[in-house]
């Protein structure tokens, strides 16, 4: 199935050299949004593989001054859209000098990966950061159809080895039919699990930035510490969680 992106950038002339990129170098289709407006429009009407963000944006095409907050702001809608549950969204940003710090906000809003522009030619390239997205994801796209339900759960469901018994909804993450945590993905809890099941137990210091930004604390072992006492809290208050470990173990 052929893939298709969103571009959100209001820079035609990026906007055309990314198109003419996916098109020729990684055969996607592609729609465009100059403006948080036209993004919007085209969010609610389909969903996509992945979306291409550029932050700095105006709200209309050709009203209104361009600002980061209005990016970072669409970027939690479209994080947060039923629609979109779980496409990866990659930035695509100007603010080399703010990479470092810009990216751990970005990703603890929901971002997948950055780009810096003028877009580099080797290392991490979008080209790059495109596929690895992709594979992170499960390689699954969509060219157009209906827009997902608010209930349906992703494709990839796997957590270090736990099967389709952990599943990831957009408002919410259950283990056997049991909520274990909210569909905030700047929480801890849902940065720690959909890390893992995109990138499984590697990249220890970088999970550890992501949730506290300092990696000389052990907030990985820390955070896990946390969940699994709430999990043991969960399902042992619970007459469905008590026969479920019944089974279980």
């Amino acid at each position: 199935m052929k893939h298709r992106a969103l571009v959100i950038d209001d820079d035609t002339e990026i906007a055309e050299a990314v198109g003419d990129q996916l098109s020729e170098w990684l055969k996607h289709a592609h729609d465009h949004a100059p403006c948080v407006e036209i993004a919007r429009k085209h969010i609610s009407e389909r969903r996509y593989s992945y979306i291409l963000l550029d932050l700095e944006i105006p709200m209309r095409s050709g009203r209104g001054v361009s600002s980061v907050q209005n990016g970072e702001k669409l970027l939690q809608e479209i994080v947060a859209s039923p629609q979109q549950a779980n496409v990866p969204v990659i930035i695509m940003t100007g603010h080399g000098k703010d990479s470092p710090s810009l990216a751990v906000e970005v990703m603890k809003k929901g971002a997948v990966d950055y780009v810096t522009k003028p877009f580099p030619t080797t290392g991490n390239t979008l080209e790059k950061a495109i596929r690895e997205a992709l594979e992170r994801a499960g390689g699954k796209g969509v060219v157009a159809g209906a827009p997902v339900e608010s209930g349906q759960a992703a494709n990839n469901n796997t957590v270090s080895g736990i099967t389709s018994e952990i599943v990831f909804y957009p408002d919410r993450v259950e283990l056997w039919g049991v909520k274990i945590c909210d569909g905030l993905r700047a929480s801890q809890e849902r940065i720690l699990l959909d890390t893992l099941r995109t990138e499984g137990s590697k990249g220890g210091e970088a999970l550890s930035k992501l949730i506290c930004q300092d990696p000389s604390q052990n907030a990985v072992s820390q955070c896990v510490s946390r969940l699994r006492s709430r999990l043991c809290d969960l399902f042992s208050s619970s007459k469905r969680g008590r026969a479920i470990l019944k089974m279980s173990f």
